[in-house]
Order: C-alpha cells, then sequence, then structure tokens
C-alpha cells in the first residue's frame, strides 16, 4: 500500500519496507535492484565501494554494530553512505503495469507516476464507500452507482411519514417505529386501526386492556379488562375494606416493631453517649498530666543548664590550679632526675675510691 514518502515529493508510492515488486514493462537490469533484498530499488542509497541498497534496506544494515556489505562485505560507513539521485530518477521513469491489472486496467505508466494513477485515475481501484455505516469495497469505476443504487446504507423515503432512512432500516422503521403506519388495536377492540402514534394513548382507555384492580397493593388479585375492573370495585367493597384493615394492622404492627427497634436503637446511642463523655473525660486528665510533665521537664532543662553554667564557672577558677599542678609534676619530676643523677654520681664516686684503696 502506499505509505508517505521518504523523498522531497510527496506523489511517489513508496512501499513500507524493502523495494518495489511492481509489474514492469520491460526486463530491469541487476543494476536497479537493491543488494539487500534483492527487489528494484527504492529511494537508492549507494555506499563507498560502489553498491547499492533500498533506503530501509540501509537502516536495516547500518542499525547493526559493524554493517557490511552484503555484495562484497566491505565494511559500512555511514557518513560515506549518499543518496543515488541520478539512479533515482532513471527507476521512476521506469515503465510498469497497473498493479491493478488483474481486474481489469490496462494502463502502462512509469513507476513515478502510480501513486497518482492509483489515487485519482484508477477505474480499477478499490474504494471505501463514503457512508461511514457501509464496510463495502468497491471498484472506482462502480462506486457512483454503488452509492446511488446499490449501497444497502443509501437514504429513502418512508412512504408512510415521509421521513428519510437508511434502506437497510426500513423494514424495521416501518414494522416497529414509523409512527404514521396504522395497525390494529392488539386487545382487539372495537378500534380497528389507528395510527402507531395513536396506539399509546388509546391502550390506556381501551375498554379490552388488561388491568389490576385498584386495590392491589392492598392484597386484590383480580385482573380483567378495564369495563371488568370497574364492575369488579362497584361490586367488592366489602371485600376492599376488609382488605383495608388487615393492610392497616398489618401497618400498625410494622410500626410497633419500627418503634421498639428506635427505642433499642436509642438505648445503644445513650451508651455510647456515655463511653464518649467518659473517653472525654480520660483525655483531658491525660491532657492535664501531660501538661504537668512539661512544666517539670521544662524545670529540670533550667536546673540542668544552670548546673552546667556553674561546671563552667568551676572549671575556669580550677583551670590556674590545673596549671600549677602540671607545672609541681613538672618540677617534682626534675627533682626526681636529679636525684637519681647525684645518687648515680655518688656511686661512682664510692667505686673509684674503692679501687683505688685496694690498688695501694
Amino acid at each position: 500500500r502506499a505509505n508517505p514518502d521518504r523523498s522531497p515529493s510527496a506523489s511517489i508510492y513508496v512501499p513500507e519496507q524493502g523495494g518495489y515488486k511492481e509489474k514492469f514493462v520491460n526486463a530491469v537490469e541487476d543494476k536497479y535492484k537493491c543488494e539487500k533484498c534483492h527487489l528494484i530499488l527504492c529511494n537508492p542509497k549507494q555506499t563507498e565501494c560502489g553498491h547499492r541498497f533500498c533506503e530501509t534496506c540501509m537502516n536495516a544494515l547500518l542499525s547493526s554494530s559493524s554493517p557490511k556489505c552484503t555484495a562484497c562485505q566491505e565494511s559500512i560507513v555511514k557518513d560515506k553512505v549518499f543518496k543515488d539521485n541520478c539512479c533515482r530518477r532513471e527507476l521512476l521513469a521506469l515503465q510498469i503495469y497497473c498493479r491493478n491489472e488483474n481486474k481489469g486496467c490496462k494502463e502502462q505508466l512509469s513507476l513515478g507516476q502510480l501513486l497518482m494513477h492509483l489515487k485519482t485515475d484508477c477505474q480499477f481501484e478499490e474504494l471505501s464507500c463514503p457512508r461511514a455505516d457501509c464496510k463495502e469495497k468497491i471498484l472506482r469505476k462502480d462506486l457512483p452507482d454503488h452509492v446511488e443504487k446499490t449501497c444497502k446504507y443509501r437514504e429513502t423515503t418512508c412512504k408512510y411519514c415521509k421521513s428519510q432512512v437508511p434502506m437497510i432500516m426500513l423494514q424495521k422503521h416501518e414494522d416497529t417505529d414509523c409512527p404514521c403506519v396504522m395497525v390494529s388495536c392488539p386487545h382487539k377492540c372495537s378500534v380497528k386501526t389507528l395510527m402507531r402514534s395513536e396506539l399509546n394513548a388509546h391502550l390506556s382507555e381501551c375498554i379490552n386492556a388488561p388491568s389490576t384492580c385498584s386495590f392491589k397493593r392492598y392484597g386484590c388479585t383480580f385482573q380483567g379488562t378495564n369495563q371488568q375492573i370497574k364492575a369488579h370495585e362497584a361490586s367488592s367493597a366489602v371485600q376492599h375494606v376488609n382488605l383495608l384493615k388487615e393492610w392497616s394492622n398489618a401497618l400498625e404492627n410494622k410500626v410497633a416493631l419500627l418503634q421498639n427497634e428506635s427505642l433499642e436503637k436509642n438505648k445503644s446511642i445513650q451508651t455510647l453517649h456515655n463511653q464518649i463523655c467518659s473517653f472525654e473525660i480520660e483525655i483531658e486528665r491525660q491532657k492535664e498530666m501531660l501538661r504537668n510533665n512539661e512544666s517539670k521537664i521544662l524545670h529540670l532543662q533550667r536546673v540542668i543548664d544552670s548546673q552546667a553554667e556553674k561546671l563552667k564557672e568551676l572549671d575556669k577558677e580550677i583551670r590556674p590550679f590545673r596549671q600549677n599542678w602540671e607545672e609541681a609534676d613538672s618540677m617534682k619530676s626534675s627533682v626526681e632526675s636529679l636525684q637519681n643523677r647525684v645518687t648515680e654520681l655518688e656511686s661512682v664516686d664510692k667505686t673509684a675510691g674503692q679501687g683505688a684503696r685496694n690498688t695501694s
């Protein structure tokens, strides 16, 4: 089928994928065939190695990680692939048979003229009926006759009400919908014929129309024609009064039952209300405890902050003593070191004196 063209001209037929499958008048040279799909080139692209491909076939090759020419296995560099416009012009000038040749079209035309021929000229191209409900496909040459004479959805005039109705709906319209068709009363009364538009009004007063007693809601089961209903209601007053009494008693019992249910529900509501009040009191108590705890926590926080300040002050006061202690420790270490040194010297001196005495 025809698709939007991928070339500057929007009037050229372009296949969705690959090349052309049209029937050409003369044999087509191999140079006009795609090296990938082997069909007649569509929007030809030429590689650096000199081989030609359809545009969509080349795009498919370039989508691979390492595209290679299917004719010579040379690597394809995307930037070195170019449109072969000269070849394209030669292709579009080739003569073909109309693709509707098997339906009767004898036209021979250039490949470039195919789309416009199918869109506007070919009498054997299948078209859709312009009526949305009609799904038939009709040859262009037969379309006017179809629209005017054979389409099931063409409008026609109802002979009774003169309104426009689709031909396919005419019978149903006359049988069930047309307000001007003459019909008879379904209850076989004295009125033999009337228009369908008058039927509903007639049925509401037809003497043979089946109906029910007006005391049906109170339990009367009598059914009959309107005339029979009138006679029944006139002769059954006592029965209807009894039905009314029974219905009234049943209604009173139902009211009493509902009142009892209402009392029980009121008790439940009161119980729930008491529980809610109790919960509200408990909530208030808990809130008060929370407020007291918050006050205590705030007081403790203040005490802690005060003690922290006192500790800082004490630290400042102690700091000079700490330095003195550190100096005293340092002096103590120095004294101890000197004492050790003196002890060592005394020991050396004693050793030297002892040696001198031994020598003498």
